[in-house]
């Protein structure tokens, strides 16, 4: 953030979490639950560093996108990870009774 301007780089991450949130609907139409799992492991890792970045703040803009946006993102992500963590469990049940 030391090269933008705090509201530019809020509105950066606030667009780059909206993103992963549009992908995250389309997960439905993807059938493969390990890519999926990469793929929300990297939002997590993503928003870990945000989170990181902005850290203990007493700046009401800055809590406000945390405590707004990008909790309720790595809350929904860790709800996401653990659906399809589960859906990948059945795959590989189904796939072992098949066998």
């Amino acid at each position: 953030m030391a090269n933008l301007t705090l509201e530019a780089a809020i509105s950066t991450w606030s667009e780059e979490i909206l993103g992963y949130i549009t992908e995250m609907g389309r997960f439905k139409e993807i059938n493969d639950p390990v890519e999926i799992l990469r793929t929300l492991s990297g939002f997590s890792a993503r928003g870990s560093y945000m989170n990181n970045k902005i850290g203990s703040t007493t700046n009401k803009k800055l809590m406000s996108f945390k405590t707004d946006e990008l909790q309720p993102f790595m809350r929904e992500a860790d709800f996401q990870f653990r659906v399809w963590s589960r859906i990948g469990a059945l795959f590989k049940d189904e796939w072992e009774m098949t066998r």
